[in-house]
């Protein structure tokens, strides 16, 4: 959702940030795509992560 000014409402980063982001999180994490039909990683995932940049 954008705000009147046409910003979204929270950053968008990096994906080189995503592992620093991630291990800087709560536990309630996930990663969904931007379309919410792919889960790759689930809500609650107790394993530790590993994000590798493609």
């Amino acid at each position: 959702m954008l705000s009147k000014n046409g910003e979204a409402g929270y950053k968008v980063l990096p994906v080189s940030e995503l592992q620093r982001v991630w291990d800087q999180s709560c536990p309630l994490r996930f990663i969904n795509n931007w379309a919410l039909d792919k889960n790759y990683v689930p809500q609650c995932y107790e394993k530790p992560v590993t994000i590798e940049a493609r």
